[in-house]
């Protein structure tokens, strides 16, 4: 069942990324993005956390990075872009934020053209994630093996009981 939940999961992933031009996460230090199309630049608010931003592959596309203590903004002189890939956007440069340190996303593609984009979570809420049990969350992204299913746990009236 493991296998099943994990494809929905990973369904449900790929449907979203195929939805948004620019899909972002974060890890640790680092700013990932997966993005469908090539990114002439871009823009975000942040808690103060991002003010060094810099590395990653708005570096190497040769972006001039632009960090303040509210706002971080990139884009290229020379008209290069960050290519369509995987990847990470800003590398080591993030020392203090958290997945709520950030806001007001802007990216634009090449020509100016808007790009969507859509900040996911990177944490796991670990739960029970098989249907067949009764105690199963459809919040959880992690099994944590805490599944109890009906054969194992009944009340008086025959239930399943958590």
């Amino acid at each position: 069942m493991f296998r099943f939940n994990s494809l929905l999961l990973l369904f449900g992933l790929i449907n979203f990324l195929f939805t948004q031009d620019v899909v972002l996460r974060l890890d640790g230090q680092d700013l990932f993005y997966t993005s469908n199309v090539d990114i002439a630049g871009f823009q975000f608010s942040h808690d103060g956390c991002a003010a060094n931003a810099s590395g990653g592959a708005a570096e190497a596309a040769g972006f001039t990075i632009s960090a303040s203590e509210s706002v971080v903004l990139g884009f290229s002189f020379s008209g290069s872009v960050i290519s369509s890939a995987s990847n990470g956007l800003l590398i080591g440069s993030l020392e203090s934020c958290t997945e709520n340190s950030f806001s007001n996303w802007v990216f634009s593609g090449v020509g100016g053209i808007t790009l969507t984009s859509e900040f996911i979570s990177s944490t796991l809420l670990n739960g029970c994630t098989d249907l067949s049990a009764c105690n199963y969350s459809s919040d959880a992204t992690g099994d944590d093996g805490s599944c109890i299913y009906a054969e194992e746990n009944f009340d008086c009236d025959g239930n399943c009981s958590c």
